[in-house]
């Protein structure tokens, strides 16, 4: 729980101060909201399922979820990379017996 010194409990960011922030820390462009993406991203590449985040963020469709949950596509190496193909076995195997020779 957040307070000012009133005592008085705070239910949202202040503005003014996250305006300051970004000023101060020599930041350009950068809203309060952006951070939502962010946290949306992290959790995807950190393997949260879309519906658990769709949860978590209250958004009340995947395709919502999608829009805020943008991607680099590091995390989905080790999924693209489970699956080889005949083709690049047989290349691999042909690299490994040129390397030996």
């Amino acid at each position: 729980m957040f307070t000012r010194s009133t005592n008085k409990r705070v239910y949202d960011i202040d503005r003014r101060d996250f305006k300051q922030a970004c000023q101060l820390s020599g930041i350009d462009n950068f809203h309060f909201h952006d951070l939502r993406h962010t946290w949306a991203s992290w959790h995807v590449q950190a393997g949260t399922p879309l519906y658990t985040l769709k949860n978590l963020g209250g958004w009340g469709t995947l395709e919502m979820v999608n829009k805020y949950a943008h991607l680099n596509a590091d995390h989905m190496l080790n999924f693209a990379n489970n699956v080889t193909f005949t083709a690049q076995s047989t290349i691999d195997t042909l690299n490994k017996i040129a390397r030996n020779s």
